[in-house]
């Protein structure tokens, strides 16, 4: 079922239907992001780390966003295959969170919470 949802998605991008015709939920490169900015994106980049820290997963896309997986989510995804990833393009989808880069602790600027595998696609 999911990759009948991608392929209708995939082809109402390309023939800029419905909320696609305005370009306001185009995917955009993590390099466009603004300070402070948050809500629901659409974003493309590479996996630069995948790392395990305790109960949780963090997979950090261009050093610039972290996307959370939760340990009640860690079901859904597999830690070899999202290490699989690194240095790949993908595609990923959310509500994006500008975290302080004080408070930040280490992680890029901007969160991503991470609760199924759909919402990460390779290849973008």
């Amino acid at each position: 079922q999911l990759d009948c949802l991608r392929r209708a998605e995939r082809s109402a991008r390309a023939a800029r239907a419905g909320l696609w015709r305005s370009g306001a939920f185009a995917p955009r490169a993590t390099a466009t992001l603004a300070p402070g900015e948050s809500g629901f994106r659409l974003l493309q980049g590479r996996v630069t780390a995948v790392e395990p820290a305790g109960s949780t997963w963090w997979v950090e896309i261009d050093d610039r966003v972290s996307l959370r997986i939760a340990d009640a989510d860690r079901k859904y995804f597999s830690l070899d295959e999202l290490r699989a990833l690194e240095g790949t393009a993908v595609e990923v989808r959310g509500w994006l969170t500008w975290r302080n880069p004080a408070r930040a602790r280490g992680h890029p600027p901007w969160m991503m919470q991470l609760r199924h595998p759909a919402a990460l696609a390779p290849g973008a």
